[in-house]
């Protein structure tokens, strides 16, 4: 199931990336046509890296040439975005976008997982056990309070709301500090307390 789940995920980040790409070249195309010149700029910024590559391949004075060419290429990036900023278009607009910057929408960085592709797998898992449909109903926002009662029981220090107030707190927290702790939680009490509905919640 993992294996299933794990080429899934990869066939997707293909589609995203392949989207990504339209998109970008959808930009290219409206800009090139717009503006001529920056179709220019990108063509002799790609002819410069070629020809570095030449001088390091016939073994040339690379630091002289290498040099030159940066230089050269740094005043071109700098026009292409000037056209770009005096037309009101981000300086970023012809650079390739993700929806995951951390992974480029590969799914790994390095040889490990991106955190969205295990969000990716934990989606894929809520799914097959029903638990994101139970989470739409039974989460922080819509867990009710105003169901307990004000009124102390007998024996006990507090009312049942008020306890449910602080376990309700102590949940919240336990969530926002999950990765900071190695704490765990336990609910006890009758049946009907809410015990299962909070343990959805911090699902």
């Amino acid at each position: 199931m993992r294996n299933s789940y794990t080429s899934e995920i990869l066939m997707e980040y293909e589609k995203i990336q392949d989207e990504n790409k339209r998109k970008l070249q959808q930009k290219k195309d409206y800009v090139y046509k717009k503006f001529p010149r920056i179709k220019e700029i990108d063509s002799e910024i790609s002819e410069y890296g070629i020809n570095i590559a030449a001088s390091v391949i016939k073994g040339a004075d690379m630091e002289k040439t290498i040099g030159e060419a940066k230089k050269k290429m740094t005043d071109l990036k700098i026009e292409k975005s000037e056209i770009l900023a005096e037309n009101g278009l981000p300086v970023d607009y012809l650079e390739a976008s993700y929806n995951c910057k951390k992974c480029k929408d590969t799914g790994y960085i390095g040889s490990e997982k991106c955190t969205c592709f295990k969000q990716k797998l934990i989606d894929k898992y809520y799914q097959q056990s029903n638990l994101k449909n139970i989470l739409m109903k039974e989460n922080f926002d819509t867990f009710d309070i105003s169901l307990y009662s004000h009124s102390k029981v007998e024996g006990e220090d507090i009312s049942p709301f008020e306890n449910m107030q602080k376990i309700f707190k102590h949940s919240i927290d336990y969530v926002n500090n999950f990765d900071n702790t190695n704490e765990n939680l336990l609910f006890y009490g009758n049946s009907g307390l809410g015990k299962t509905f909070l343990s959805n919640c911090i699902a």
